[in-house]
């Protein structure tokens, strides 16, 4: 289903987001199936971003808020492998980068899908987890720079 997503055939995608859609209103849905989509990992995240860029715009899509603290955690864990893999080759680091970009993009669109995210991404005293991951993602962007030269 998800490699019909890639064809970019809207008949396909149509259908494909409807099923997402309703999957992503349940609370531990990313949570239970992320991990057996192997390859399709990053599609699913395509979808999901699709999903909270049409919810922005039209506001059609009930994600529930676990599904995006899932998604701040993977970010969480995709920054901590980048720290931890110093010798890894560029293809992970291409990849870990398209991941890096489409969470981001995530988590921007449901930072302003308001007031359902206001919790998980805009409360805390100090720094809200938005933030703190706007922040975290500038400095691997100047270190990726800083090693590139």
């Amino acid at each position: 289903m998800l490699s019909l997503w890639t064809s970019e055939d809207e008949q396909h995608r149509s259908w494909i987001a409807a099923f997402f859609a309703n999957c992503l209103e349940d609370e531990r849905f990313m949570e239970r199936e992320f991990g057996a989509l192997g390859d399709y990992q990053d599609v699913c995240l395509s979808v999901v971003n699709a999903l909270l860029y049409a919810k922005d715009v039209q506001r059609t899509t009930n994600v529930h808020p676990e599904n995006i603290r899932f998604c701040l955690d993977l970010l969480a864990s995709c920054l901590y492998s980048i720290g931890s893999d110093a010798d890894a080759d560029h293809t992970d680091v291409d990849r870990t980068d398209d991941r890096l970009l489409l969470l981001l993009e995530i988590l921007s669109s449901a930072a302003i899908i308001r007031p359902t995210f206001d919790e998980l991404l805009h409360a805390g005293t100090d720094f809200a987890p938005i933030d703190r991951a706007v922040a975290v993602l500038s400095a691997v962007c100047i270190f990726r720079v800083s090693i590139a030269l």
